[in-house]
């Protein structure tokens, strides 16, 4: 029913208001990302007995920063190479082959518009990797201390089900929302929305 709904909405906005309805529901839809991302760190952190000082302490102890090992090639602690490589790939698909970033290009009406687009894109992805990626440390120090997950429960749901178990009502909400609106949102690449903890 919801998708079916929203289906409907996106052709009438579409239709009405063409490339521009496009693009401004993607930034209403970045937007309630942003902060839904900033209220769950906010919030985790606040749940946890020691907040910060504790997340920080456990991502040292845990080995949950990057550290020389990950540099180095070869071996399963390889990760950052193989994800920088990865990552330099897939952008540069989507910033020159993606019908959907390409079509953007196409609204702008000068290079320097173009250009100014792309650097502020490239300021909210710096902007949101590390974000998405400290909810995951939040969340992993949280479920160390504060919470408890069932038995063989899959962390790729780890986001939501922190949203409706240990946030009020009201902002659970606000927060369901968020997660709905990064299922349609083109940024940041999908394997930095909700890491693993």
């Amino acid at each position: 029913m919801v998708a079916a709904a929203v289906g409907v909405l996106s052709i009438i906005y579409t239709f009405l208001g063409g490339i521009e309805g496009v693009i401004w529901s993607d930034v209403v839809q970045g937007i309630i990302l942003l902060l839904g991302a900033v209220l769950i760190l906010v919030f985790g952190i606040a749940a946890i007995n020691g907040g910060l000082s504790t997340v920080v302490t456990d991502a040292v102890n845990d080995d949950k920063f990057i550290t020389a090992t990950n540099w180095q090639i070869g071996g399963a602690a390889a990760a950052i190479p193989i994800i920088f490589l990865g990552s330099v790939f897939n952008n540069l698909h989507q910033y020159t082959a993606s019908q959907d970033v390409v079509q953007r290009y196409q609204t702008t009406t000068s290079l320097k518009q173009t250009a100014r687009s792309l650097l502020v894109n490239g300021f909210l992805a710096l902007l949101t990797i590390p974000l998405f990626y400290g909810i995951g440390t939040v969340l992993y120090s949280y479920y160390q201390h504060s919470g408890n997950l069932p038995e063989d429960f899959n962390t790729s749901a780890l986001v939501p089900y922190f949203v409706v178990t240990a946030l009020p009502v009201g902002v659970a909400g606000i927060l369901i929302a968020a997660i709905f609106a990064a299922a349609s949102q083109p940024f940041p690449p999908a394997s930095t929305r909700f890491p693993r903890a």
